[in-house]
């Protein structure tokens, strides 16, 4: 058995003795030649691997980053640009058509018009009111859901279907069984730009029979076009003279898109969910 000496006495020692019998001097622990520290090989090893993966975790977390931004960013477009749409489809709505009518207008009778868009408007305004059935928190999130994907509809610009006051009208007629047709001008107007584009047919029901339109008249026509573009069901069309000044009208039963009407349950529903998530 390999023995040693105190540092303190010089008295031999045993190679397991811990302290020394004579003066009670405290062996210190000594590490054998070539035997590696296992406390400073596991700190080097997590440094090593702190280092290494530093820049793992510094790429993961920016392309994080730049995907929330990049997220909220959209979300942010949605909100201001989804609801400057809508404002502008009520309250600063801007012509869908310019140009000269190239035939003489077509007055007629129609049947009267079914407007399928305005059914799902009458069940939102009852249905809406569900969300009271629901927890407050819970109602307004779902509120807020609905908002968001409105706003994201008005942003991309969808105006079809869409329906006006004659739905209602024909409803209340289809009730009492006493259907009236509706008073129908057809004309086509060839477009002020661009040049040598194809005339569209511009339909109106509803227009008061008393106002006229005459052929070769500028006129800015306000309504929404068919999918296809060939064709635009219009509510008002104003009539230009040579000095760029109004010098007429012609309207019909405004036309509204289903989007932004269904704003209007969501803005009366709000006070309520509101207060009850207050109270």
């Amino acid at each position: 058995m390999s023995q040693s000496t105190c540092p303190n006495c010089q008295h031999l020692l045993r190679s397991d003795a811990r302290f020394c019998p004579r003066c009670g001097a405290t062996r210190a622990a000594s590490t054998a030649p070539g035997q590696p520290d296992l406390l400073n090989k596991a700190r080097q090893t997590a440094a090593q691997i702190s280092s290494s993966a530093a820049p793992v975790v510094a790429g993961v977390a920016a392309k994080s980053w730049q995907t929330t931004r990049r997220e909220m960013g959209r979300l942010a477009r949605i909100l201001t640009l989804g609801g400057r749409a809508a404002y502008t489809e009520l309250s600063n709505l801007q012509p869908a058509l310019e140009g000269f009518v190239v035939s003489p207008p077509n007055p007629t009778w129609s049947p009267p018009t079914r407007e399928p868009a305005a059914y799902p408007f009458l069940v939102a305004l009852l249905a809406i009111w569900f969300l009271l059935l629901l927890p407050p928190l819970a109602g307004l999130l779902v509120w807020l859901g609905l908002l968001v994907a409105l706003l994201a509809l008005a942003w991309y610009g969808a105006r079809r279907p869409f329906f006006s006051r004659l739905s209602f009208r024909d409803l209340r007629q289809r009730m009492r069984r006493r259907p009236q047709p509706v008073a129908e001008l057809t004309f086509h107007v060839q477009r002020h730009s661009p040049a040598g584009a194809s005339p569209v047919m511009v339909t109106m029901l509803g227009y008061d029979p008393q106002g006229a339109l005459a052929a070769n008249t500028f006129v800015r026509v306000y309504g929404i076009f068919s999918a296809d573009g060939a064709t635009l069901r219009a509510w008002k069309v104003l009539t230009i003279d040579g000095s760029g000044r109004l010098a007429g009208a012609l309207t019909a039963p405004r036309l509204m898109p289903l989007v932004v009407a269904l704003f209007l349950p969501l803005l009366v529903i709000l006070p309520v969910l509101l207060s009850r998530l207050l109270s």
